[in-house]
């Protein structure tokens, strides 16, 4: 690591973003997360998908993960719903494009 530039941070405020790798609890307004790689499971062409998501709440977002081997936490996990006082929505990553899912269609 020590041939890439720039500088390490624990967190990066961006106006009123705050970038931070681990979700920290309670409210954050304006948090941008990674760590916790959430992943939702929906039914689609007649059987099970599950595919990597970002969830939010319009207040905070979880990124999905992008790799082929960094696994993924259901976004139902108490660890990621916990996260956000009322039911969040999730944006599935599909072939082509991003599919948003109301969290009550999630299983």
């Amino acid at each position: 690591m020590d041939d890439l530039v720039g500088e390490v941070v624990e967190t990066m405020a961006l106006g009123s973003l705050r970038l931070i790798h681990e979700p920290q609890p309670g409210v954050q307004p304006g948090e941008i997360a990674g760590h916790l790689h959430p992943a939702a499971r929906v039914a689609a062409h007649g059987r099970g998908v599950r595919r990597p998501c970002f969830v939010t709440d319009g207040r905070r977002a979880v990124l999905p993960a992008f790799g082929a081997f960094t696994g993924g936490l259901d976004v139902r996990d108490p660890a990621i719903a916990g996260l956000f006082g009322e039911p969040p929505m999730a944006a599935a990553l599909g072939r082509d494009r991003v599919h948003a899912l109301a969290w009550e269609t999630l299983r």
